[in-house]
């Protein structure tokens, strides 16, 4: 995938997105399917799992404020994108897109104007670094647990809440590649680019 950081590309690439979802599911729905993973193995080689990463989510989501025709419309994006991250978190599993958002602080206000709707279809959470009281609290844990602690900002080190369905926090430590290894070792498995996400219409995926 692409990294896209002018806001206009972003809504754009989440439109596209959005239309994968749409098409992928009607044509699990016509195959009589829960989901893209119970079709045919020729499908799944061809569609693949999708996985969308939002990174300073609140730069993109959280409301622009100002009267300028140029405020405005960076406003009026903002809340279209947020719409379709939305969209994409409610729906996409079942369509083999997954959503990644990563924000500074887990603050309903910062996901912008969809952010109840954001919060509760994000339910794995993963915290990194460290955190007050305060974001421990948004994050649904008590600054009293004893997982808490465990935020001592050792590079990887985190809390895990509703992981495998367990609303409980635990302790993780993920992986951890500085930037210059991850470049150098981390090579994509296969070709990677926006055009290959497929299906965008049904008709697409029937021809």
């Amino acid at each position: 995938m692409p990294v896209v950081t002018e806001l206009r590309e972003q809504v754009e690439t989440l439109e596209h997105l959005a239309a994968v979802r749409r098409a992928r599911q009607e044509f699990v729905r016509r195959h009589g399917a829960d989901s893209w993973l119970d079709l045919p193995g020729e499908t799944l080689q061809i569609w693949r799992p999708v996985l969308v990463v939002v990174d300073e989510a609140a730069d993109l989501l959280a409301p622009t404020k100002g009267k300028s025709g140029e405020d405005r419309l960076r406003a009026t994006l903002q809340h279209k994108a947020g719409e379709l991250i939305a969209e994409l978190a409610r729906k996409g599993r079942s369509a083999g897109i997954h959503l990644l958002v990563a924000i500074q602080r887990p603050e309903t206000a910062q996901l912008g104007d969809q952010g109840g709707s954001l919060r509760n279809n994000l339910t794995a959470r993963l915290a990194l670094g460290t955190l007050d009281a305060d974001g421990l609290r948004m994050l649904g844990i008590s600054a009293t647990d004893p997982a808490a602690l465990a935020l001592d900002g050792t590079p990887g080190r985190g809390i895990c809440v509703g992981f495998a369905g367990d609303p409980r926090p635990s302790v993780c430590q993920v992986g951890w590649l500085d930037q210059e290894r991850a470049v150098a070792e981390v090579t994509p498995a296969y070709m990677q680019g926006l055009d290959l996400i497929r299906p965008t219409t049904i008709a697409e995926e029937t021809t």
